[in-house]
């Protein structure tokens, strides 16, 4: 006669329970390899199947949005672009003879895991691809810089109301970061090492902004120096 079936150990796992942990385990795997796989040039099924996983993939931060990884790539498109902030302490007079009170970075010197450096980033993006360097930007480009600039712009003038209680004047300017060759001795003469230096920095787009005597914020696009065309629906300093 055959010996009789041993019980299961104490502790261990029936089957029924392993089973269902393996079918979970495929689940999760399978969640995160959607969102990952997505991350790139995410089509509408992955789209679809993304927000179908969303509150678990985002609710454990597994999903890490449409990052591009082709950075590596080295073309002008795919530099990054950031959004800077001049703060002038007088609103009503223009910037000629004004002494600047600080620049603001956005996003500022954080960890580059917060919420708030991905959010910046992103609208430098936009304005960006809004106002290309090279070629006609599109039609509505420029009002979606403006509106971009415009927010950022209250915001950051709202936060440093000087101390007499008046609003300071800004000048919201995004600009392109070149990036450094692979190898530093490439270098071309009069770049620096260090690759945050002013030398990187190619201007893609500034506008002032302030806050009017009726609380409204009023943006003019400066299209080259000294010289600055009011956008449409816009008030121009005095």
């Amino acid at each position: 006669m055959s010996p009789s079936k041993s019980p299961p150990a104490a502790g261990a796992l029936s089957d029924v329970t392993r089973s269902v942990l393996s079918l979970v385990i495929l689940i999760h795997f399978c969640c995160v390899f959607v969102v990952l796989a997505s991350a790139f040039r995410r089509s509408p099924m992955l789209s679809r199947l993304v927000s179908i996983f969303a509150p678990y993939t985002q609710g454990f931060a597994f999903d890490p949005g449409t990052i591009r990884y082709y950075h590596t790539l080295g073309r002008q498109v795919d530099d990054d672009a950031i959004l800077l902030v001049d703060l002038y302490p007088d609103s009503e007079s223009p910037l000629a003879g004004q002494k600047l009170i600080k620049t603001v970075s956005l996003p500022t010197d954080e960890s580059p895991w917060l919420e708030s450096r991905r959010r910046y980033l992103a609208l430098a993006r936009i304005i960006q691809d809004s106002v290309p360097e090279e070629g006609e930007p599109e039609p509505d480009g420029e009002a979606r810089a403006a509106e971009i600039a415009k927010a950022v712009g209250r915001a950051i003038i709202v936060e440093n109301r000087l101390e007499s209680g008046k609003f300071p004047r800004a000048v919201v300017r995004c600009i392109r970061r070149m990036s450094q060759p692979r190898v530093l001795a490439e270098l071309n003469p009069g770049f620096p090492l260090e690759p945050t230096a002013a030398a990187y920095d190619v201007p893609i787009y500034a506008a002032d902004v302030l806050i009017g005597e009726d609380g409204e914020t009023v943006i003019v696009k400066q299209t080259a120096r000294n010289q600055q065309a009011p956008l449409q629906g816009s008030t121009p300093p005095q």
